[in-house]
């Protein structure tokens, strides 16, 4: 229970109560939560659309994306932004890593932010409700399944705890495990699973290829753009009446 709490401590701003005591093997065995606070997040966000009886779909959109990142801090968007800083910049290896460990937000973070919270915007209070309380599981099983097959790319930091601590058979089980769910629940919406997979897939090779290794911020930039995925695809499915 103590990997749990210190997983929901950094990685919500739901209250849990006591000051947590950073511990890298806890926080390593405690990478299997992360599938379970997607699913916490994703409850948060039902509770939330539970308004649209009193609120216009526009409101809607923007209370969803505000609950959203209150419930995560936006720590991902951050990933996202630095991953996008050092993935875009031509660089590779030990170049990308310091673009990436740079505090200041580049062009190509602003862009991918933008995109990310647009897209989230236009889609999150559209999906259906069992396509909204899947998304963040979706995001967080990708990033623990990019945890087992991949390996460090830096010798500290958040990600290496996380992925030296996920074994890749368990890795390989939870994505299994998450897309039989889905199908079970609603077999189109495996459709935006194998999407939301294949998003992790290629920041996987892409980010093994350039700095041979993931780090934290590669795996918040897989949960925010598998997450991206889902919904695009959610949606999609929907308009075309599948």
């Amino acid at each position: 229970m103590k990997s749990l709490r210190m997983m929901l401590t950094l990685f919500t701003r739901f209250p849990v109560g006591g000051h947590q005591h950073w511990n890298q093997n806890k926080l390593g065995k405690g990478a299997v939560f992360l599938p379970f606070i997607g699913l916490l997040i994703g409850g948060g966000l039902l509770l939330v659309l539970q308004l649209d009886k009193f609120l216009s779909d526009s409101l809607m959109s923007i209370v969803l994306l505000l609950a959203y990142l209150w419930m995560t801090g936006g720590l991902h968007l951050d990933g996202l932004a630095d991953w996008s800083d050092g993935n875009f910049s031509g660089r590779i290896g030990d170049r990308m890593l310091q673009i990436m460990s740079d505090s200041s937000i580049g062009t190509f973070g602003v862009v991918a932010i933008g995109i990310q919270l647009l897209v989230f915007y236009s889609a999150a209070a559209s999906v259906g409700w069992l396509a909204l309380l899947l998304m963040p599981v979706a995001g967080r099983t990708i990033a623990y399944w990019l945890c087992g097959i991949g390996v460090s790319a830096k010798k500290e930091g958040l990600g290496r705890p996380l992925i030296e601590g996920t074994k890749p058979w368990q890795a390989w089980l939870m994505l299994m495990a998450f897309l039989a769910v889905v199908y079970y629940a609603d077999p189109v919406l495996l459709l935006a699973g194998l999407a939301a997979s294949l998003t992790g897939a290629v920041i996987h090779i892409s980010t093994m290829k350039k700095i041979g290794g993931l780090t934290g911020d590669v795996l918040g930039a897989s949960i925010e753009l598998s997450q991206l995925a889902w919904l695009v695809v959610s949606l999609g499915v929907m308009e075309v009446g599948l």
